[in-house]
């Protein structure tokens, strides 16, 4: 699968419930973020991960804010 926004806001979706918080039932950002870069094999030094500007954090911060407002499935 290409690394884009479409493509990596699936796999969060696909994958977000491994990385939700089981005592304070919230996502983590930051490990959404990686498990996605590592999915797509981007988590070299320099990738997008160093980059606190790249669109995977807006990706991450969108789709756990899905899940708080329920909109995610679980």
């Amino acid at each position: 699968m290409k690394f884009n926004i479409a493509n990596v806001k699936t796999w969060m979706r696909e994958n977000y419930l491994q990385f939700v918080d089981k005592a304070t039932n919230e996502i983590s950002r930051t490990d959404l973020a990686e498990g996605a870069a590592e999915g797509f094999d981007q988590n070299s030094e320099d990738g997008p991960l160093d980059d606190i500007d790249h669109w995977i954090w807006s990706c991450a911060h969108e789709i756990a804010c899905e899940y708080e407002e329920g909109k995610l499935c679980l």
